[in-house]
């Protein structure tokens, strides 16, 4: 199977979304020649923490139950997104 990356997007948790780096992630697809779910996290205050990191790891588990195995899942973040 081919693989995917899970990129999720930066802004401190509060701010950005993955339309705001499509560029980024088409750039990376392309590139790397691979699929890419850009994850649009829930943001704080509205939202605080842990939400964010769930959301990830709903993203994650979908990928999981679409067929990718863990080995073919690269997870990338930029800035905070690094981080949750």
């Amino acid at each position: 199977a081919t693989g995917v990356v899970l990129y999720v997007h930066g802004g401190a948790n509060v701010m950005s979304s993955a339309k705001e780096h499509i560029v980024m992630t088409a750039f990376l697809s392309q590139h790397l020649r691979q699929r890419v779910l850009s994850v649009e996290y829930r943001l704080a205050p509205e939202h605080p923490l842990p939400s964010s990191t769930d959301d990830v790891v709903t993203a994650y588990n979908w990928l999981r139950e679409q067929g990718f195995p863990p080995s073919k899942i690269a997870i990338l973040g930029h800035s905070s997104g690094a981080t949750s």
